[in-house]
């Protein structure tokens, strides 16, 4: 039976921090035995003010949050 980790995260406005906590998390369900985990919609940017995500967006396939 294959196991599931859905993730919970409070994000910040720090992207570099936020990767780094949900890196953490994932390695956590792993290490439980999750062979799929599921991330917030917005766990890598919780701006101000809805723009703020323009200015972390990425070129598709490349940058550090897809990686």
């Amino acid at each position: 039976m294959s196991r599931a980790a859905v993730i919970q995260m409070t994000s910040s406005t720090s992207v570099s921090d936020n990767l780094i906590a949900a890196y953490d998390l994932l390695r956590q369900a792993a290490a439980a035995g999750a062979m799929l985990a599921v991330l917030p919609e917005n766990f890598v940017l919780m701006g101000q003010h809805e723009r703020d995500k323009f200015a972390v967006a990425e070129q598709v396939g490349s940058g550090p949050i897809q990686h």
